[in-house]
């Protein structure tokens, strides 16, 4: 599943009416055109551009961290509550499905402590990012394609799941060498911090910014409704929030000694989806404020890119 999103996340990018259509979100996003004249238009056209049109307010993104925490906390109780030779009551469908696709030939195991430290670190994540949209985050008039929506919530319903399952099928007598999981946990709670940072700087600079309907130039934001974010970690870079976040899945899977082929995938996912919005974002950046005022700033990785 995350090297399909993956893939289309790559194609979408590289077709300029996708990548305008269904790619681009929030600041870095135009106008929706209005969707007129539909009954005149011919079926194909009028199909595309209210598929074009069907946008959400970007405020539902803190529905994606209600979603993982529910699923996170749920899945975490229903391994702490059974024995350890117990296979998760959230699992025996999945359990059932296999045998039956593999004819019996594939059996689970409960997960063990490597599986449920990295659900942890998940859960840790998740509360923290929903703890943040909901008190912290300023609202927005901004929007994002209903294909993102349905995207950022099948992520997070399917994420708590990938990972444990590999421990669950194939990695259950693989031990981690304690060095894995101390250093998996020290990247974890500095990439953490330093988002959580990051993200009050851009809270503080959304409720400085006037507080009326944001206007629009061309189609898109205009830069008076936003400024240039400063310190912490914006000052080596455009987008160390996105940078964070690939760091805290990349913390996980270190932690849990990198032998989980998908949480290797949740975390490259990660790295495309947020390597792709930071692009648009640093377009966006250069087209709004010009490239004098970044002062060369990468977008996403301190002195390369």
């Amino acid at each position: 599943m995350y090297a399909l999103l993956a893939g289309l996340a790559i194609a979408f990018e590289l077709v300029p009416f996708t990548r305008e259509a269904f790619v681009k979100y929030g600041k870095t996003r135009s106008a929706s055109p209005a969707v007129r004249g539909v009954m005149r238009q011919s079926w194909p056209a009028a199909t595309v551009r209210l598929c074009v049109s069907a946008t959400v307010p970007k405020n539902l993104f803190a529905q994606f961290y209600y979603v993982g925490a529910a699923v996170g906390s749920l899945l975490m109780l229903d391994f702490v509550c059974l024995s350890r030779t117990s296979l998760p009551r959230s699992l025996q469908l999945l359990e059932a499905s296999l045998q039956w696709i593999n004819r019996g030939s594939i059996h689970a195991a409960a997960p063990g402590r490597i599986a449920l430290l990295g659900l942890a670190m998940y859960n840790v994540h998740v509360f923290v990012r929903l703890k943040e949209s909901v008190f912290d985050q300023p609202a927005t008039s901004a929007r994002m394609h209903v294909g993102q929506y349905a995207v950022g919530l099948l992520f997070y319903l399917a994420t708590p799941f990938a990972l444990v399952v590999d421990w669950c099928y194939c990695l259950e007598k693989n031990t981690v060498p304690l060095w894995m999981i101390i250093a998996g946990l020290s990247l974890f709670l500095y990439a953490s911090l330093h988002q959580s940072r990051c993200h009050q700087i851009l809270y503080r600079l959304r409720r400085q910014s006037p507080q009326k309907p944001q206007p629009r130039v061309n189609g898109q934001l205009s830069s008076s409704s936003y400024a240039l974010p400063y310190g912490d970690l914006f000052d080596h870079v455009l987008c160390p929030h996105y940078l964070c976040e690939i760091l805290v899945y990349a913390s996980i899977w270190i932690a849990t000694g990198c032998h989980s082929i998908t949480i290797m995938c949740v975390a490259i996912w990660t790295l495309i989806n947020l390597a792709i919005t930071a692009r648009e974002t640093q377009q966006w950046y250069c087209q709004t404020f010009g490239d004098r005022r970044l002062h060369n700033r990468p977008a996403l990785i301190p002195f390369i890119w």
